[in-house]
This record gives structure tokens, C-alpha cells and sequence, in this order.
């Protein structure tokens, strides 16, 4: 018989790992940071056939037919810790042949991208945007949150004036878990779309194959090798990157540390990859393997509050890791840092209860608990809620809304008539691009950011920040 899958609501922010076991069981081959991405599996809603679009003030989310009408109003924004924000949408700017422009943290826009174009994809009214990604397949909807902000970011574009006197249209094709399939779509939506934008699959890199030796941009999270070594493709977050957090705390006097990791192959190499970056910042690090089928942690955290250890990096999944919580309690207080691998989120702190206290993960952007002092989260929270207002904010829904703002803002920077050329010299100005503060500078033309991280900790039942006191670890 087959295997099947059962999807998740909520996804934490990680690149770790249980659905990924699930997927190895069930004899699928996957190289491990693609079976790493399965962590947080899926948002549960129901996979797109083929294609679903958003354009102007109104944004279909999915094929369910969910729609969104956008708006220009001050509704407040609600954060994750309960609070509220201001406006919700951007001021709006009139820009040339009567057009409104998003002003604030997009700036005012030059009206030279709004002169006549014939390329494919923009017409006098609309610009067409494509996006393949992972819909159907092992686990149906994997990429429907990052779907869902990439729809975000197009009905937050449209609501406050469109750009280039255009309003944006973005058309989403499914791949099915399936790289033959993810070149076939890419290609297929080559012919009708400006350029790329929000793309996110495990079995992405058709898009590489399909785009090779084209001047269309691909402004969409990277998976496989291939795609982040392609020429076309500018990715914002490293979904692995850097250890700035470990130096941050060989600084406050840590000396040793255990990775306790399940094992699977996906497991075991990001647990390598940890171990070398520890050890690079002078920290003493034994690695601590358990079983994929392990019920009790009880074993492993008696192992771990027995080596001395003051940190500690436990890659599971999130319930693993409330799992790990309950008995690291039971033999005392939290280390100095204990961090469990893509817990950030409401999930974690629900299901653990008093024993996340103290539990720390590590971002690589704000955390959302700040959007009242940063206007992009503002945005992406409010603009996420109203087009997907039963999914909490998640690291893959953020991505697909950074990834969203690249492009547009690339578009934004053509200086003339809108040209996939044009486009393309807009991208590799793209040399320090940080979502207006909401991530670390990356250089996006040369692949490169310093992995700055943001860490977090769990204090009276909330997400709290740890270190550094503002801005990003780097």
C-alpha cells in the first residue's frame, strides 16, 4: 500500500525535520536539505491543480476560491503577542498618467517604468508575474504559506496604486513534488509572464533548467543547489547560513555543547553542519543521536544535563522538541542557551506549556512580536491576515512576501520603458537588500549576508527576544 501524510496547520519557522523522516519511510529520494525543508509540513488547505491568480484590489489566495479585497484603510494590526500596530496600508503617492504609487518604506516612485512596453507579460494595465511551486505531491499544500504571502505582498502592491502604473497579476502553477515538472511549468509560464516571483518547492530546480541562459528574473526562495547556483535566481534568506549565534555565546562564557539530532540522514547533516560552526566559535561539541521512532526523551536529556553542557541544539520536529522540553525540566532549569531547532511560532508554546520556559530559537529576521517597530512586518501582518486570515505569521509565508518585495521592488528601480532587460540591470543593484530592516543585509547579486540571526527565548508564556538587545547577531 502507500503512503500518506497528514498535513499541519501551523508551520514554525526551521529547516528541520520530522515530516522529512516521513517522507524517507515512505521510499521517496530526496537530498537532505530538501528532506530538511519538510519540517513544518504543510498548511492543510487544499493543493492548486493549476493555476490561481491575484490581480488588482482583489487577491485569490488558492484555488478554494477564498477572496481578499484589499484597501487603503487604518485598520490596526493585531501581533502575536496580542498588541496592536497602526496602518496597515501605505500612504499613496500619485504617480505618472494619474497612477497611485506605494510611498513610505517603498519611497516615492519615478514615473519612467510607466512609458508603453512590449514585453511579454506587461500590458498597459497589468504586469503578469509567475510562481511554480509545491502544491500537490507527498504533502499537499506544502507551499501554500509562502504562496500566501507572495499573494499578500501583490494585494498590498495593488491596494496602494499598483507599480508602474500597472497592477500586478500573479499566476501560480503547481509542480506536484516533481523537478521535470517544475521545468515543464517554468517554461510553460515563460512565455506569458514577466518574471518569476515567490516560488518556493523542494523539487525547484527546474527553474535553473528552465531559465538557463534567459534574462527572466527569478525572484523566489531557493532549495536545491542548482537553483541557488542560478544566474536567474535572487534569494534573500539562506534557509542555512552562518553561525554569528554560537560566537554570540562562546562570548557569554559557553564552553560545550551537545547536538542531539534523530537519526536520519537529514537529521545527521545539518547536525554536522551545527558542529562545525560550533567548534569555529571555540565551543566544545559532542553530537548525541536518537531514534526516528524515539517516544521518551527521558534518556537523551539525562545525557545532555550529565555532560556539563551549556548549550544544547535539539533537532526534531516541534513536537520532539516539547517532548525534549518536559523531560530537561524534570532535571532542572534551562541551560544557558537551549536552543530547539524551528519552534518559533504559537505551536511550541501551546503544546509545551510551563515547560517551554526558557526555550530558545534562533530567526533570521525580526521577530514578528516587533512589527510595531518595523513597518515591513506591520504590512506583512496585516496584508497576511487579510488574505489568509487563518494563518498565523510563519517564516514561509514571510518568505514568500520578502521574495515578493525583491522583485517588485526591482520593478520599482527600471529607469525606462519595463523590459525583462531592464528588469534584470534593476536586480544587480541589489547588493545590500534588507527588507527595509525586517531581515540582515544580503547581498542578493553575489549570494552572500553575513547569517546574522536574531535569539529568542520563551519568558512567561511569550516569545521574547534574548540577544542582541536590537537589531541582528553578526
Amino acid at each position: 500500500g502507500g503512503c500518506r501524510l497528514r498535513s499541519h496547520r501551523q508551520w514554525t519557522m526551521g529547516t528541520l525535520l520530522v515530516a522529512s523522516l516521513l517522507v524517507a519511510s515512505c521510499g521517496t529520494r530526496l537530498p537532505d536539505e530538501q528532506r530538511a525543508l519538510y519540517s513544518s509540513a504543510s498548511s492543510g488547505r487544499a493543493a492548486v491543480d493549476d493555476a490561481s491568480t491575484a490581480t488588482g484590489s482583489q487577491s485569490k489566495a488558492s484555488a478554494t476560491g477564498k477572496v481578499t479585497t484589499g484597501g487603503t484603510d487604518a485598520d490596526a494590526v493585531t501581533t502575536p503577542d496580542g498588541s496592536e500596530t497602526g496602518n496597515d496600508g501605505a500612504a499613496v503617492v500619485a504617480g505618472a498618467g494619474g497612477s497611485g504609487e506605494t510611498a513610505g518604506s517603498d519611497g516615492p516612485v519615478a514615473s519612467a517604468c510607466t512609458a508603453p512596453s512590449t514585453e511579454v507579460g506587461v500590458a498597459d494595465d497589468v504586469i503578469t508575474i509567475g510562481n511554480v511551486s509545491q502544491l500537490s505531491g507527498v504533502i499537499p499544500g506544502f507551499a501554500q504559506p509562502a504562496i500566501d504571502g507572495a499573494q499578500a505582498y501583490v494585494a498590498y502592491t495593488n491596494a496602494n496604486g499598483g507599480v508602474c502604473g500597472r497592477a500586478l497579476e500573479l499566476v501560480v502553477a503547481d509542480d506536484g513534488f516533481d523537478a521535470a515538472r517544475n521545468s515543464a511549468e517554468v517554461k510553460r509560464l515563460s512565455s506569458s509572464v514577466l518574471a518569476f516571483g515567490g516560488g518556493f518547492s523542494v523539487s525547484d530546480s527546474g527553474y535553473s533548467t528552465a531559465l538557463a541562459g534567459t534574462n527572466i528574473v527569478d525572484s523566489g526562495t531557493a532549495t536545491t543547489a542548482e537553483r541557488k547556483a542560478s544566474e536567474n535566481n535572487y534569494n534573500a534568506i539562506p534557509l542555512i547560513a552562518g553561525g554569528p549565534e554560537f560566537v554570540h555565546a562562546a562570548k557569554q562564557g559557553v564552553t560545550k555543547a551537545v547536538i542531539v539530532h534523530v537519526a536520519a540522514a537529514a537529521g545527521r547533516t545539518q547536525a554536522e553542519a551545527q558542529k562545525e560552526r560550533l567548534e569555529q566559535a571555540g565551543i566544545a561539541t559532542e553530537l548525541l543521536e536518537v531514534s526516528n521512532t524515539q517516544f521518551s526523551f527521558a534518556g537523551p536529556a539525562r545525557n545532555v544535563m550529565d555532560s556539563g553542557a551549556q548549550l544544547m541544539v535539539f533537532i526534531s520536529s516541534v513536537s520532539g522538541a516539547v517532548q525534549m522540553a518536559k523531560e530537561m525540566r524534570e532535571l532542572g532549569p534551562p541551560l544557558d542557551f537551549e536552543i530547539y531547532a524551528g519552534i518559533y511560532g504559537p505551536s511550541f508554546i501551546e503544546q509545551a506549556g510551563k515547560n517551554a520556559e526558557g526555550a530558545v530559537s534562533v530567526l533570521q529576521f525580526l521577530p514578528f512580536e516587533e512589527a510595531a517597530s518595523n513597518a515591513e512586518l506591520t504590512n506583512y501582518i496585516g496584508w497576511l491576515n487579510r488574505v489568509a486570515p487563518n494563518e498565523p505569521p510563519g517564516f514561509y509565508s514571510f518568505m514568500g512576501w520578502v521574495q515578493m518585495k525583491i522583485l517588485i521592488d526591482a520593478i520599482r528601480g527600471v529607469d525606462g520603458p519595463l523590459t525583462r532587460d531592464a528588469l534584470l540591470a534593476s536586480m544587480q543593484t541589489f547588493t545590500a537588500f534588507d527588507a527595509d530592516g525586517a531581515i540582515p543585509p544580503v547581498d542578493l547579486v553575489n549570494k552572500s549576508g553575513q547569517g546574522c540571526k536574531v535569539l529568542v527565548t520563551v519568558a512567561n508564556g511569550k516569545w521574547t527576544r534574548l540577544a542582541p538587545s536590537s537589531g541582528f547577531v553578526c
